[in-house]
């Protein structure tokens, strides 16, 4: 995700860098992107609760 966010690579790019082709670089950032999300989710969920219970 850093090349691809930070440092603006494309995925055909990040595929040469790593050795794999431009459908795997994309499945793995995608998968991790998700898995960004949902922890993100997940937090904000948590810190609603947290936040609903003090009240």
């Amino acid at each position: 995700m850093i090349l691809r966010i930070f440092e603006e690579k494309t995925f055909d790019e990040i595929g040469l860098i790593f050795g794999k082709s431009t459908v795997a670089v994309k499945k793995q950032y995608e998968r991790t992107k998700n898995k960004v999300k949902k922890q993100i989710n997940e937090s904000e969920a948590k810190e609603h609760e947290e936040c609903a219970t003090l009240s």
